[in-house]
Formats: structure tokens, C-alpha cells, sequence
């Protein structure tokens, strides 16, 4: 998590991705983000508070879109659509390319309109 701002942030850093995906379904969370490149899934609530797990190169979370959740048996599976049964928990899996900070994004911009004239 070096690369994101740890300013005012709480990190929460879970054992496995499932454990991720059960906290995002016990708090209704619709979706996790992915870094490939850093082998991350993560979530950002509120003010603040990124919750994240470390995944491996072969891990099933890297290829699939969802990842479903038996909210009364608290099995978690990867799937590529969500699903429709009743106490399963869809939540959506988000790839991102990048990460940086408002205040790296604020140089950027101005970067880029020095060039532009």
C-alpha cells in the first residue's frame, strides 16, 4: 500500500481475499477494486478506511468478475456472472490500472496544460 497516501487513512489488511469479500457482503458493499500489477484487492470506505488483501499471480480472483457469497454459510466462490439466489451476495470485482494520490493528479493536470500551450 506505498503507493497510495496514508495520511488520515486506516488500513485494514485481511488474511485472504475471502475474508475481504465477506466483510464487503456483510456491509453491502457492491464491488472490490484490483490491482493486477500490485496483486491487491482493495476498498476504499468512507473517509478513510482501505480495506485490502494481498492475492498471488494464480489466484481465481486475478480471471473472474464476481466473487459470490453464501451469507448463511459464509462459503466464498469466483464466478464470471453474478448470481440470483436468495442469501448469496454478489460483489462486482473492479480491475484498476493505476493509483495515485489528488494531490500527484493536481501536477499532472498542470503538467499537462504547460505542454498543451
Amino acid at each position: 500500500m506505498s503507493d497510495m497516501p496514508s495520511k488520515g487513512r486506516t488500513f485494514f489488511e485481511f488474511e485472504s481475499p475471502e475474508e475481504l469479500f465477506r466483510i464487503a457482503a456483510a456491509a453491502h458493499w457492491p464491488a472490490v477494486l484490483l490491482n493486477a500489477k500490485k496483486l491487491m484487492l482493495f476498498a476504499v470506505v468512507g473517509f478513510g478506511h482501505v480495506y485490502y488483501a494481498k492475492i498471488t499471480d494464480d489466484s481465481p480472483w486475478m480471471s473472474t468478475r464476481f466473487a459470490i457469497v453464501n451469507e448463511l454459510k459464509g462459503y466464498v466462490r469466483p464466478s464470471d456472472v453474478p448470481s440470483t439466489e436468495t442469501g448469496e451476495a454478489s460483489i462486482a470485482i473492479v480491475r484498476v490500472s493505476r493509483i495515485f494520490s489528488a494531490k500527484r493528479r493536481k501536477q499532472r493536470v498542470a503538467h499537462a496544460e504547460v505542454d498543451s500551450d
